[in-house]
């Protein structure tokens, strides 16, 4: 099952509940001397299926851990998942058949589990470390356009700064003429305003 050192989800917290439960089950049933009984092993595979599935599967999904994950890495995410299921298929064919503690087979299951764990270990690790490339590739891809965004906007703002300055400034060119022109017309105002006196104080000397 899953080994990562993050936080524990409520999923995981649900799968180690059910761990507990299936061990506190095999130990009743053992000592009740039903632990031969098909009941007993049908229930305790269930039980063990139901834990690996939402361990390996249910849990990644609900948590969005494929979803910038390579084709790699999630190659390497089956093949611990594959190894998981092994592994605890082992443990089961060891436990359904404890009481046949002279066949050899017996403890070859319990070797072949214990192999299966250190093979997941190790997929699972290699796993881990693909999967942390592709998330620091993504993220290095959304500030890239993250950036990319924020220098056009920055370049729309400088374009329409420029279009307004452009503007004001032929404002200011049209509104020039006609202060001229205003200065021209009260100019002229003042000298026809001083020739008008002019006239009637020397008609006032002669």
């Amino acid at each position: 099952m899953d080994n990562s050192n993050k936080k524990i989800s409520p999923c995981e917290m649900i799968v180690y509940a059910m761990m507990v439960v299936a061990v506190i089950y095999v130990i009743v049933q053992s000592i009740l001397g039903n632990n031969s009984e098909l009941h007993f092993k049908i229930t305790l595979g269930i039980w063990i299926l139901a834990a690996v599935v939402i361990s390996d599967f249910i849990a990644p999904m609900l948590d969005k851990r494929f979803e910038k994950v390579g084709e790699k890495a999630a190659m390497l995410y089956l093949g611990y998942a594959i190894m998981d299921a092994l592994a605890f298929t082992g443990v089961y064919i060891f436990i359904i058949n404890v009481n046949m503690t002279k066949e050899p087979l017996h403890y070859a299951f319990l070797a072949f589990s214990v192999i299966m764990f250190l093979m997941k270990t190790f997929i699972y690790n290699k796993y881990q470390v693909e999967s942390g490339r592709n998330m620091e590739a993504a993220f290095a891809e959304e500030e890239d356009l993250e950036s990319e965004s924020a220098d056009e906007v920055a370049d729309e703002t400088d374009d329409s700064r420029e279009d307004n300055g452009d503007d004001e400034s032929r404002e200011g060119e049209q509104e020039t003429p006609e202060n001229l022109d205003d200065i021209e017309v009260n100019t002229l105002d003042l000298e026809e305003e001083e020739e008008i006196k002019e006239m009637i104080f020397r008609k006032r000397e002669k």
